[in-house]
């Protein structure tokens, strides 16, 4: 695969480094089961240099589409919150960590509402996966997120 302008170039060392930081979570929540704030802080400072490379290519309507993109994560860590907060009142745990909260925020920056569904479905389905190995295999009842949420935000970029 081969960029055909500096832009191009630059989006795909972007999207290379958003693969590096997931799959560096996935490792490393699988380890420890947290998900260390500098990593989801590199997310963060990856889409901030698209909007940087997309307004000098861009121009304005990569204001429009990083404006976009703040929204889809407003609304998706908004429901997150909400179904963790409903999930914790009634089974008196904390079913999601915040790690995997702030993770979410960070990915959803750069999808739209639709990849965003579809990488949460991803991610899901993923975690169905894991908690049966967790559950059968280690006999445990909790599992790291961060690496399905990992799987399905790759999947879906």
């Amino acid at each position: 695969m081969s960029a055909s302008s500096p832009y191009e170039l630059a989006n795909l060392l972007v999207n290379g480094g958003v693969a590096i930081i997931l799959i560096a979570v996935a490792f490393i929540d699988w380890q420890t089961r947290r998900i260390p704030n500098v990593l989801v802080l590199g997310l963060i400072a990856l889409r901030l240099v698209m909007l940087g490379i997309g307004l000098f290519t861009e121009g304005v309507y990569a204001l429009h589409l990083f404006g976009r993109s703040i929204l889809v994560s407003l609304a998706f860590t908004t429901g997150v919150l909400v179904a963790r907060a409903l999930a914790g009142r009634f089974t008196h745990t904390d079913a999601l960590g915040l790690g995997d909260v702030k993770l979410i925020a960070a990915c959803c920056l750069f999808l739209s509402f639709d990849q965003a569904l579809a990488a949460l479905f991803v991610a899901s389905f993923a975690a169905l996966i894991l908690a049966a190995y967790f559950r059968i295999c280690r006999q445990d009842n909790t599992f790291p997120f961060g690496p399905a949420l990992s799987l399905g935000f790759l999947i879906t970029l």
